[in-house]
């Protein structure tokens, strides 16, 4: 068992034509994911996962001989190879001096047989939760989600601990509690970790989705660099984070991208970066949300049955044609300073309406706005 960002690393760093990794849904536990991987280490364009998945169910593949079907061979030293890589990406005397203190849920996943020898090598001092392997407990339902979330926040201000993280079972994705044990949202977590960036980095770009809030926008002229708007698709991330000139990448969800070592969603990684830019700033992060820029923002899901889809991208689009819009997913309208966007999902049967505004009621009174429009257009006769 190996996380997906080991997988992905290990594709670049042999060479090879791509990779697969096959696990058990971290959503629902009665469905395996199965991930294909470019010779980048990058998920497989849409397209070519359609193709896939057309061939499979439609039993149209050629079948090998006996005599042709090839051997299954473990790359040796794979999980060395990583946590070397790792290890030569940071500053390792820098976070030692620090002494930071840690409180590290791994949620039952593989990253527990791997990651535990990385932060012993940084010194970092660490309360370790649910660090075992346990494949009837990778699937979490939203409030079992919530719980862990909750447990960690309150051992994070029993022990003092300078940092909570909870990282999800494939590995890519972090979830941060401050030391004061304040749960930190998406969007306020992925500002300070954007922000960590600006003070330890020299000038260069950053992207995020189209959903993210503007606060990352202010703080970048702040700084000096500049931030472009992404899909927030994991393959549209990853692949605007192989461009030489983004020093980051992160979305509102606990994917961050540090392109330096790899340019993946990468869990571990990103727990190692931001303790390392804690440590070179000697900062915390509740210590650094005074200097986020406040605003306010709204995240609602519209159900929509995917036929539906066209035709109320076609009236979002009719209805907003005199406002300043932005096309690069779904629909995303400018009204002043504040701004709302709708985006279909790709698979799931609704569309996700967010807002954000420089007060909670104003944002409020958006996503509204756009879910009764969405609701009204999908009852329309087709």
């Amino acid at each position: 068992m190996a996380p997906i960002p080991v997988v992905r690393y290990q594709v670049g760093a042999l060479g090879l034509a791509g990779g697969t990794h096959v696990r058990k849904s971290p959503y629902d536990p009665q469905l395996a994911d199965v991930k294909f991987f470019d010779a980048r280490g990058l998920e497989i364009a849409p397209d070519r996962e359609k193709a896939i998945e057309r061939l499979f169910y439609m039993e149209d593949f050629e079948r090998a001989p006996m005599d042709e079907i090839g051997t299954l061979s473990f790359p040796h030293a794979g999980t060395d190879r990583y946590r070397d890589g790792l290890l030569e990406s940071v500053d390792r005397e820098i976070v030692r001096k620090a002494g930071l203190k840690m409180v590290l849920d791994y949620a039952f996943g593989s990253a527990s047989s791997i990651f535990p020898t990385v932060l012993g090598a940084l010194g970092v001092e660490v309360i370790a939760l649910n660090a075992y392997l346990d494949e009837t407990r990778i699937s979490k339902t939203a409030e079992e989600f919530a719980r862990s979330l909750q447990q960690l926040s309150n051992i994070v201000r029993t022990l003092g601990a300078d940092l909570g993280v909870l990282l999800d079972t494939g590995g890519e994705k972090v979830f941060l509690v401050d030391e004061k044990g304040e749960i930190l949202p998406g969007d306020l977590a992925l500002a300070l970790v954007s922000l960590l960036v600006m003070r330890t980095r020299p000038p260069g770009r950053i992207v995020v989705p189209i959903t993210a809030s503007r606060a990352v926008e202010r703080m970048a002229e702040e700084h000096g660099f500049t931030v472009t708007r992404s899909r927030g698709t994991s393959r549209a991330l990853t692949e605007a984070a192989l461009a030489p000139d983004v020093a980051f990448v992160g979305e509102e969800l606990g994917g961050l991208i540090f392109p330096t070592f790899h340019p993946a969603f990468d869990g571990m990684s990103a727990v190692v970066r931001v303790l390392e830019m804690m440590a070179r700033l000697d900062v915390r992060l509740h210590q650094l949300t005074r200097a986020v820029p406040e605003s306010h923002m709204v995240r609602l899901e519209v159900p929509c049955p995917d036929e539906r889809k066209g035709a109320v991208m076609r009236r979002l689009i009719e209805a907003t044609k005199h406002f300043k819009v932005e096309l690069i997913e779904g629909v995303r309208v400018h009204t002043d300073e504040d701004w709302v966007a709708a985006i279909p999902d790709a698979d799931r049967a609704i569309f996700h309406v967010v807002a954000e505004a420089s007060d909670r009621d104003r944002a409020q009174r958006l996503a509204d706005e756009y879910r009764e429009r969405i609701t009204g257009w999908r009852k329309e006769p087709a």
